[in-house]
């Protein structure tokens, strides 16, 4: 295996929760709570990647909820030297963006990328 998906990081209990709903962002100190949020973000997607790719030497690609790809670069004997983040959405084996996930379970922002990359072939 070389590549491996994984849900969003909120959803593999490694300590990031971020707010269930974006009104937290619209009052006062909205923008520093989406700061810390963004930050918590990136520290689980680090983590995540950390484990995963120290543990699975073999895969070289990872995927964390549809839009974080990790992409690993190794030394001769394996060890992690560095790891590459990208942040697009990931392609549904159907050739469509998302569609394997049921409306429910997309998230805003996934949405909005979802419609971005859509008006980009009109």
């Amino acid at each position: 295996m070389d590549e491996l998906i994984l849900a969003g990081a909120s959803n593999l209990n490694v300590g990031f929760d971020p707010p269930g709903c974006g009104n937290v962002y619209m009052g006062p100190g909205g923008d520093e709570i989406w700061k810390q949020v963004a930050a918590e973000g990136r520290k689980a997607l680090e983590s995540v990647a950390k484990l995963v790719f120290q543990t699975c030497v073999p895969l070289k690609k990872l995927w964390v909820g549809d839009r974080s790809r990790a992409e690993v670069l190794r030394d001769e004997e394996g060890i992690v030297i560095d790891i590459k983040w990208y942040y697009e959405t990931r392609q549904a084996p159907s050739g469509g963006w998302c569609d394997e996930l049921p409306l429910g379970k997309r998230n805003v922002t996934t949405l909005l990328i979802f419609t971005a990359k859509l008006s980009r072939w009109k």
